[in-house]
This record gives structure tokens, sequence and C-alpha cells, in this order.
């Protein structure tokens, strides 16, 4: 979702969605904010392109990843993006004493997926609010984005249900 003013956010990355964002052209430094909807590959699969490949590609900060807790801490976002970090430790420990680190960190932002309506972003007239959804199990959620007047609402993948009208 890219915004009037510039700002620019991720909702899931997909294994394949790199190389149609890199079809854009957008900027690495520009792809700093991801928003997960859930852990399967289809909805993060492609984050190892984002997070190598933006840093290679000048991001001068850390990826910041805002994504639900699960019903067990083994699955929720910050469990599976440790993990995915100590899986590419040989790349990033290679990247690391070549070019500046700090584009090589990402920053988790969990929140519960059992939130209804709950603000989980509220930067720069930017408000980004998760409920839960219906989807596999526990974890999934939908999220909605508010800004100068316009709403929008992400649903991943998610079946006909109350919470996505309210």
């Amino acid at each position: 979702v890219e915004l009037g003013d510039g700002q620019k956010f991720l909702f899931d990355i997909g294994t394949g969605a790199m190389r149609n964002v890199q079809a854009l052209m957008v900027p690495a430094n520009y792809l700093t904010k991801v928003f997960l909807t859930h852990l399967h590959t289809d909805h993060w699969g492609d984050l190892g392109t984002l997070w190598a490949g933006g840093w290679t590609a000048g991001r001068t900060v850390p990826l910041e990843i805002w994504g639900p807790s699960g019903a067990r801490e083994d699955t929720g976002t910050k469990y599976a993006v440790d993990n995915f970090l100590k899986a590419f430790n040989w790349d990033y420990m290679t990247r690391a004493v070549t070019i500046n680190p700090i584009p090589g960190g990402i920053t988790v932002h969990e929140f519960d997926y059992k939130g209804m309506n709950e603000v989980i972003y509220d930067e720069k007239g930017v408000e980004i609010r998760s409920w839960p959804t219906i989807h596999a199990g526990d974890g999934p959620i939908s999220y909605s984005l508010q800004w100068n007047g316009y709403k929008i609402v992400i649903g991943g993948d998610t079946a006909p249900n109350k919470w996505e009208i309210e």
C-alpha cells in the first residue's frame, strides 16, 4: 500500500511477492514495514528475499515486522522471525562484515491475535488495526489501514464473517 504522502506498507510477503515488488522498482529504503496476516508460506515466504535483497540494495534501517501471536509461543510471529534469523545466520554473518550490519536486523512487533479492532500501529497519520479472522486454526488476523479519511481492509485468507463488516 502506497499512500499519497509517500508512506509504504507491505501486507504479507508470500513466495514470489518480491519479484512483483522489484518490477515496480521501489527503492529498498522504502520497503521497511511488513504486516503479516499469518505465517503460511504464501504470506511470508519471501521474507528472505526482502531481508537480504533490501539489505544489499541499500536499505539503511532494519526491517520492521508486525504480526500476530499464536495460540502457543512457538506459533507466533516473534518465534518465527527469531528462528528465521537463526536459520540465516551464515548469510547475516557474511554480509555484516562487508556491508553495514544494521539493515540486517529485524524488529518484531507482535500483538495478541485475539485483540478486537486493536490499534497496532499509529504513526504519521496512519492507524492500522487488527482483529481475528477465520482461517486454519488460531492466529490469523485481518487489518484495516486508515489515513487521510480513507480506509482499506486487508483480509489475508478468510471466509465471510461479522468482523470484516464491523
